[in-house]
């Protein structure tokens, strides 16, 4: 186990060194196989699957963790065991009381009647940078055939989390801005997440990468029109929650625009400018010139170029998609 210098000080008395950040990220790094853990009326095959996307998502980027994951089903019986585990590897080092974490684990893991999955990110300065990730039904994700995408999407999720180290009291979110040393945007948390997780998904033949992009497309045209709504409304939590009280239309935003605003940066300068000059950089840069330096442009700019980009036909905005 890695214990990095300054670790063992409250985060505020922490300063955040190159050297520090250097082997915060070093630390989140993993040779350990996730654990995933399911009730005893889950499908094995169920398992199999985000097994199959989890050794997928190291292949591509490596080992994170120590990772931790539970598949809960719908009125599971084995909930408050799942939860049991949950807590006690999150609450090691979160200091949240165990018992009442289990006791609402169960509530939340009760009111589960479909699909999805929420990643944890790891306690800043923790001696270990462990993440867990929960989903809800998984099994009928399998059925639909988006399982392997879905863990595909979280562990993109542990990525970007493993590369951010910056403690809440250091970054706060102050006002509803977007902290400095984070993801930056929200689009960019989610609609990266979900681009690189549809684009490997689709190359290893588990989803028609090229559908779901068009059907994509279609639905942030159709947003766009409906409301009048951008990337720019949802950059903020506080413009997140705006938007979802407006028109409930959020997802449509930082999910499927999201994918098509990572699509037009990657057309622009490649699939590393994500996974080498971004994510890695945030935590020493901030996320502002880091994007800069990765893509080439400031994010206003970004934000006018791809408004324009959003203007085109569909079979103008299709072909900067990687050829099939």
């Amino acid at each position: 186990m890695t214990v990095c210098p300054g670790t063992d000080n409250e985060p505020h008395l922490v300063w955040m060194t190159d050297n520090l950040i250097d082997c915060l990220i070093e630390a989140s790094k993993s040779s350990a196989s996730p654990v995933v853990v399911a009730g005893s009326v889950m499908d094995p095959a169920v398992v199999d699957q985000v097994y199959e996307a989890l050794n997928a998502g190291i292949e591509i980027l490596g080992g994170w963790g120590p990772l931790h994951i539970v598949l809960v089903g719908v009125n599971d019986p084995d909930a408050r065991i799942l939860a049991e585990h949950l807590c006690t590897v999150n609450n090691t080092y979160a200091g949240w009381p165990l018992d009442e974490c289990i006791t609402e684990t169960t509530d939340l893991f009760s009111t589960y009647d479909c699909c999805g999955a929420a990643h944890n990110p790891p306690v800043p300065l923790a001696p270990v940078r462990l993440q867990s990730v929960q989903f809800s039904a998984p099994d009928i994700s399998a059925e639909e055939g988006r399982l392997r995408t879905t863990t595909l999407h979280e562990y993109v999720h542990v990525f970007q989390n493993a590369q951010t180290v910056y403690p809440h009291e250091l970054d706060p979110d102050d006002q509803g801005q977007i902290p400095v040393y984070g993801f930056g945007p929200v689009w960019m948390e989610e609609g990266s997440a979900e681009y690189l997780a549809i684009y490997f998904s689709g190359e290893r033949g588990w989803y028609d990468f090229y559908a779901t992009m068009e059907e994509n497309l279609r639905a942030a045209r159709e947003v766009r029109a409906n409301w009048g709504l951008s990337l720019r409304d949802v950059a903020t939590r506080d413009g997140q929650a705006r938007v979802n009280e407006l028109c409930d239309c959020g997802g449509n935003l930082y999910y499927e625009t999201g994918t098509w605003a990572t699509a037009w940066l990657v057309n622009r300068s490649g699939i590393d400018a994500f996974l080498v000059d971004y994510f890695p950089r945030v935590s020493y840069d901030g996320w502002e010139v880091t994007f800069e330096h990765a893509f080439g442009l400031t994010m206003d700019e970004f934000y006018t170029e791809f408004e324009a980009f959003l203007e085109l036909t569909i079979a103008d905005q299709m072909v900067i998609l990687p050829p099939r």
